[in-house]
């Protein structure tokens, strides 16, 4: 058998490769199942977790919509389509606390605030101290759009994960109903 040039090998090579079919788009049921997945892998960490231990999950309670759909509706009109991973789950750690801030009578806020920012700022590093200024500031108006868009819903929220896939990005949520 007569051997073959590289050039027709090269040639070959991109004939074949070139018939492949092009890369398919994510179905909803794929994109329902790698949610699925994020959510199963989410519940198990909460239930191995040694502080949860003794606590009955319920997942669908009745009359209440799902906590990551209303957390999604919170922060809608803040997220930006070209936010990246990380900006998205900073941004829903500031959404939670400004939730949960909301959640508790006012004299308890400044408490939880305060715990949280505490870290974030570098007394001296002027800059530091303004974005942290500003960020206290954004969550005080979450705090407000919280109050006035969901004022009855009193569920604290104890976790959160974020997943990206093809199609964007999904959230589960852990809460607990305060009295």
């Amino acid at each position: 058998m007569a051997r073959k040039s590289k050039e027709f090998q090269r040639l070959f090579h991109e004939e074949t490769h070139a018939k492949k079919s092009p890369r398919r788009e994510p179905t909803p049921q794929s994109i329902r199942k790698k949610e699925l997945a994020a959510y199963d892998q989410f519940k198990e960490k909460l239930e191995n977790d040694e502080q949860n231990k003794g606590i009955t999950f319920v997942e669908k309670p009745k009359g209440m919509r799902k906590m990551s759909m209303v957390l999604e509706q919170f922060v809608a009109p803040f997220l930006d389509d070209e936010d990246s991973y990380e900006e998205r789950e900073f941004f829903f750690e500031l959404a939670v606390l400004a939730w949960n801030c909301a959640v508790f009578p006012e004299s308890g806020r400044e408490k939880l605030m305060e715990s949280f920012f505490s870290g974030l700022a570098n007394p001296l590093d002027p800059e530091s101290m303004e974005a942290t200024q500003d960020l206290r500031v954004f969550v005080e108006e979450l705090i407000e759009r919280k109050l006035d868009v969901f004022p009855k819903d009193n569920r604290i929220i104890q976790d959160f994960q974020l997943t990206q896939h093809e199609a964007g990005f999904h959230i589960a949520v852990s809460y607990v109903i305060a009295r």
